[in-house]
């Protein structure tokens, strides 16, 4: 199986991109705002310390962060409909909500506790050498971030692919998208890292830019990775030659 290089995944995404980037846009702002504009009636009136009155608040946070992940889902589905040379349809930004939703409710669940789950020790014990007046300590602190920073980053890599393997596979589960992510990554993390890097520039033109170059950048981000996906389980090349055809990947 050939691999695209990282410069032919970005030029193949921007080539998707064409024609589509109002659609793209727009789903990626639904995703980002609508969640926050849900939770506008639970927050809390008083901002102060922490009491019973943020229970509520942080209950409907989290239902409404889980439940926001159909709308990444529907997101991530979009960019692989453009790789497909597909046409998008309105109905395609509320994919998810109707087609097998626990599957990705399960996988976000399941992601959330891969990555809060282990913060939670790492939290406290960031927090008692923070509270520890050494210079140890601080030395202390900053290796335990950067070592738990680096872990997130692999397990991210690990899981890339578990939102497009459900996508791709109906029948497939949750825990099954966790162990064929792992498996397809194995062996291609420093490449996706590579791929991700690429956009440093990018970033940077996007902070300069007040914010605003990123309704740009990051669906060009999600494109690529998108063809990276495909790339990876083979699909990409059947995709160029006849898209708009609807199939499973041949993983």
């Amino acid at each position: 199986m050939t691999k695209r290089t990282t410069m032919e995944l970005k030029r193949l995404a921007r080539e998707n991109l064409i024609g589509n980037y109002i659609p793209v846009i727009f789903a990626m702002l639904t995703a980002f705002f609508m969640p926050i504009a849900l939770l506008g009636p639970f927050t809390p009136r008083k901002i102060g310390k922490l009491s019973f009155e943020w229970i509520i608040p942080a209950l409907a946070a989290f239902i409404l962060a889980v439940l926001g992940q159909l709308l990444v889902v529907c997101v991530v589905r979009i960019h692989i409909l453009l790789a497909r040379k597909q046409r998008l349809v309105y109905k395609d930004m509320y994919w998810a909500f109707f087609n097998q939703p626990d599957r990705f409710l399960s996988a976000a669940l399941l992601l959330a506790a891969v990555f809060i789950l282990p913060a939670v020790p790492s939290a406290f014990g960031m927090y008692y050498l923070a509270v520890q007046n050494m210079h140890a300590g601080k030395i202390l602190l900053a290796s335990a971030a950067v070592v738990f920073l680096a872990a997130e980053i692999y397990i991210a890599y690990m899981l890339e692919l578990v939102y497009p393997l459900c996508i791709d596979r109906p029948q497939m589960s949750a825990v099954e998208g966790f162990r064929m992510s792992c498996t397809l990554m194995r062996g291609n993390k420093m490449r996706f890292l590579r791929l991700q890097l690429s956009f440093i520039g990018w970033y940077l033109l996007g902070v300069c830019s007040a914010g605003i170059g990123f309704l740009w950048i990051i669906p060009y981000i999600g494109q690529t990775s998108a063809n990276f996906y495909l790339d990876l389980t083979g699909q990409l090349d059947q995709a160029q030659q006849d898209g708009g055809t609807d199939y499973e990947d041949g993983v």
